[in-house]
């Protein structure tokens, strides 16, 4: 057993993902690699991590390449392609947990914790405890995750799930923006940055997007949701899985349209005044993105 732990970027297995893994390495074996990899697959760029993850702890893939399980399993002329039997889904089980195993916390959860009844708590406990035993400094917060997508993956949620750092956490918009500085400053950089380009969009998700940024009357609980509103187009509350799938492919285009819009201020203010610009950005059929200021 490997001692790897929160490498999921919090996604239980979705459906579809891994044959859609596995069929993308069998075209080429670095697609979750490249630049475009998150336009190849369709999903979100933590979504790609996530997906190349669960591919290779079910064993697959290795070293990103189809092995023998997945040729029989996801083939399409393979035992269950679209994985419509349950037992696929056990024979997944059995894969995932067999050596060697790279998830360290459902290795000990269905090999180790004996306790027929549990909360989500008294499991983040034992696990902590376990994690101890492996002698690595393992953050609270990657355990937490690990528990929450077991719990996710094995016990039947509620067709609605709330706004939470799991599903939504601020590590999403921190690295879709390209954010420096640390991880707690994150608010008061979107402050500053959204405030250099608030009023210069005509275009309204952005604007509004800027405006939130920029607000400091919320509390940051409050801020933080009313991002997620405005960039989802849908309160956390009602979300379904499938807003939360379609969240980050959301948050992709509004960071990068953010940024074009912030690169375009900067290039006009060190023109000097009375200079009008256009920003024109050509994308290539490969998701290659040409810039050029005219």
């Amino acid at each position: 057993m490997n001692p790897v732990f929160a490498r999921h970027e919090t996604f239980h297995p979705r459906f579809g993902w891994l044959k859609k893994g596995f069929d993308k390495a069998k075209e080429d074996p670095g697609v979750f690699l490249v630049e475009d990899a998150p336009v190849r697959l369709g999903v979100g760029k933590n979504m790609v991590r996530s997906i190349r993850y669960w591919c290779k702890v079910f064993k697959l893939l290795a070293d990103d390449r189809p092995t023998e399980f997945g040729y029989n399993l996801l083939e399409d002329d393979g035992w269950d392609p679209f994985l419509e039997d349950p037992a696929s889904l056990w024979l997944l089980h059995w894969n995932l947990l067999k050596p060697t195993c790279d998830a360290a916390a459902w290795h000990y959860t269905f090999n180790q914790f004996r306790r027929v009844e549990f909360s989500q708590n008294d499991l983040f406990l034992a696990v902590s405890d376990y994690g101890q035993t492996l002698k690595k400094n393992i953050a609270e917060s990657s355990i937490n995750k690990d528990v929450s997508c077991i719990l996710r993956m094995y016990v039947k949620q509620r067709s609605q799930t709330k706004v939470s750092e799991d599903s939504i956490d601020q590590t999403r918009l921190y690295e879709a923006f390209g954010i420096r500085s640390p991880e707690t400053k994150l608010r008061e950089d979107l402050r500053v940055r959204a405030s250099y380009i608030g009023g210069q969009s005509l275009e309204r998700r952005l604007t509004s997007f800027a405006q939130a940024a920029a607000d400091e009357s919320k509390s940051d609980k409050q801020w933080l949701e009313a991002l997620v509103m405005i960039v989802a187009d849908k309160p956390g509350e009602s979300w379904t899985d499938e807003d939360a799938t379609g969240f980050e492919i959301k948050l992709s285009d509004i960071a990068r349209r953010f940024k074009n819009l912030e690169a375009l201020q900067k290039e006009v203010a060190a023109k000097g005044e009375g200079f009008d610009a256009r920003r024109i950005t050509v994308t290539r059929p490969d998701g290659e993105e040409t810039h050029l200021m005219v």
